[in-house]
C-alpha cells in the first residue's frame, strides 16, 4: 500500500519529478491545441487566455516565495500553510476583479459597441497596486541572492502592469483631486504639464488671483507699510494684473470698496436699523448705495411736437395707432424697455476628446433625462460639470458640427458618430451580463479567465 503520508508524497514526487514534469508538459500542450482549435471555430481571440494563462504562472511562480516563507521562516504547519500561503495572490486577484468590473460600469459606450467615453477602476487600482507591492518585498526578502532579489521584486509589478495595460487599453478617465496644491497642480502651474480643460479649476484660479490682487491693493493703499514691503507688493499687484481682464480687475475694486465700508457697515447703528424699511435708507447714509446709478434723461423724439397734445411732459398718444398688448414686444423695443439678460456662456472644453466626452454626456441626458446628482453618478463627474454640460447643450454649444471643426482644426478626420440612446449610457449598478458582454469583459480583463 503506497504510503499517503506527507513525507511520503513529498518523496514520491521528488523521485519521479522528471516524469511528473513531462506529463504535465504534455498534458498543457494538448490543452493549449485543444484551447486553438475551440477559439478558431467559435471565432473568439486568444489574447486574453494566454495573458491569463502567463499572469497566474507568474503567480504561482510568486506563491512559491511565500510557501518558503510560511513554512522555513515562519515555522507553519504545512497543512495550515497550504491554506495561507496564496493570501497574497488570492487579495491580488480579488482587488483587480473588482477594479475591471467598476471599470466596466463607468464607461460608456455607443449603440454600436465602441468605447466612447473610458472609465476608471476606482480605488480597487491602487489598491491591487498596493499588494503587488508589497508580495513583491515580503518574497524579495526571503531571497538568497542579488539577482533572486530583483526577479522576486519584478514579477509582481510586471503582472500588475501587464494587467492594467490590457484593462485600459481603450483609455482611462482622469480623476479630479481635491487639493489645491498637488504635484500635478504645480507642474502645470509650472508649465512643466500641459493642463487638462477643467473649469473648475479655473475658475478656482481666477477666484484666487482676485482675492490675492484685492489683499495687495488694500495693503498699498490702506496700510502702513515700510518703504521695501509697499514696493514689493506695487511689483507683485503689476505682474498679478499682467492676466487680469477688466472684470477681474472690477471685482478687485468692489472688494476693496466694500473693505473699506466694512466697519461703517457693521457698526452698531447701522445694525439697528437693518429692520426698518427700505425707504429709511435715505435718513441713514450708512444703509445707502455708495454708488448710486446716475437718473438718465431720455431725449425727447423729433416727432414729439407733431404727435399730439402734451401731458404732463409726455406726448399723448396718437388714436390712429393701436395701442398693443403688455409685454408685447415690438412695444418694449418702442418704449426702450430693457431685454432680458441672455443666458451665461459656458466655457466648453478646448480639446476634442475633452469636448467629445462633454457633447456624448450631453446627447445622454436629452435621450434618459435626470436629475444632476443621478446624472453625476451615472457618468462619474460632479454635479458642477453636469451644471455646466446641461448649460452649455441648452446654448446650443454642443454639436456635432462643432465638434467637426475642432478635428478639423486639430488634423484629425472627422467621424460619423453614432447617436448615443438611453440603452447605451452607464447605469451606477450593475447589471446581469450576457454572453457577449462576458467575452467583451474576458477580453479586457484577463485575470478574470484564471
Amino acid at each position: 500500500m503506497p504510503d499517503m503520508s506527507w513525507d511520503g508524497i513529498t518523496a514520491f514526487v521528488r523521485d519521479y519529478a522528471g516524469a511528473l514534469l513531462l506529463g504535465g508538459g504534455l498534458l498543457g500542450l494538448l490543452a493549449m491545441l485543444g484551447l486553438v482549435v475551440w477559439a478558431k471555430r467559435t471565432k473568439r481571440p486568444l489574447r486574453p487566455f494566454a495573458l491569463a494563462l502567463s499572469m497566474n504562472l507568474a503567480l504561482l511562480l510568486n506563491a512559491e516565495g511565500m510557501w518558503v516563507i510560511a513554512v522555513d521562516e515562519l515555522r507553519l504547519p504545512k497543512v495550515f500553510a497550504v491554506l495561507v500561503f496564496a493570501v497574497f495572490e488570492i487579495c491580488f486577484l480579488t482587488a483587480t476583479s473588482l477594479a475591471a468590473e467598476q471599470y466596466r460600469r463607468t464607461t460608456t459606450y455607443d449603440a454600436a459597441g465602441n468605447v466612447v467615453s473610458p472609465g476608471h477602476p476606482g480605488p480597487m487600482l491602487y489598491i491591487a497596486a498596493l499588494i503587488a507591492g508589497l508580495s513583491g518585498v515580503v518574497v524579495a526578502s526571503n531571497a538568497v541572492t542579488g539577482t533572486e532579489k530583483l526577479l522576486r521584486l519584478a514579477l509582481p509589478c510586471m503582472i500588475f502592469l501587464m494587467w492594467w495595460a490590457a484593462l485600459t487599453a481603450a483609455g482611462q478617465r482622469r480623476t479630479r483631486g481635491r487639493f489645491a496644491y498637488s504635484p500635478r497642480r504645480l507642474a502645470e502651474r509650472w508649465g512643466w504639464l500641459i493642463p487638462d480643460d477643467d473649469p473648475d479649476l479655473e475658475r478656482l484660479a481666477v477666484e484666487r488671483r482676485i482675492t490675492k490682487m484685492a489683499m495687495l491693493a488694500y495693503r498699498i493703499h490702506h496700510e502702513d507699510l515700510s518703504a521695501w514691503r509697499r514696493r514689493w507688493s506695487r511689483k507683485r499687484l503689476s505682474r498679478m494684473g499682467l492676466n487680469a481682464t477688466n472684470d477681474m480687475l472690477s471685482e478687485v475694486q468692489r472688494r476693496v470698496a466694500l473693505a473699506m465700508r466694512a466697519e461703517e457697515l457693521t457698526s452698531p447703528e447701522a445694525i439697528r436699523h437693518l429692520g426698518e424699511p427700505v425707504t429709511a435708507a435715505a435718513d441713514h447714509p450708512a444703509l445707502a448705495d455708495p454708488d448710486p446709478a446716475p437718473a438718465t434723461v431720455e431725449p425727447a423724439r423729433e416727432d414729439a411736437a407733431t404727435s399730439g397734445p402734451v401731458t404732463n411732459g409726455s406726448p399723448a398718444p396718437d388714436p390712429a395707432t393701436p395701442e398693443l398688448p403688455a409685454g408685447d414686444p415690438q412695444r418694449a423695443a418702442e418704449e426702450g424697455a430693457v431685454t432680458p439678460p441672455r443666458q451665461r456662456q459656458v466655457a466648453t472644453p478646448r480639446t476634442v476628446g475633452t469636448y467629445q466626452q462633454w457633447l456624448t454626456v450631453w446627447q445622454a441626458i436629452q435621450a434618459e433625462p435626470a436629475e444632476n446628482r443621478v446624472l453625476a453618478e451615472r457618468h462619474r463627474m460632479s454635479e458642477r460639470t453636469i451644471t455646466n454640460i446641461r448649460s452649455a447643450g441648452q446654448n446650443g454649444q454642443l454639436t456635432e458640427e462643432r465638434l467637426a471643426e475642432m478635428q478639423r482644426a486639430a488634423g484629425q478626420e472627422p467621424v460619423e458618430r453614432a447617436p448615443v440612446t438611453a440603452a447605451s449610457t452607464p447605469r451606477p449598478t450593475a447589471e446581469p451580463e450576457s454572453t457577449t458582454v462576458d467575452q467583451t469583459a474576458g477580453d479586457r480583463d484577463p485575470a478574470m479567465a484564471a
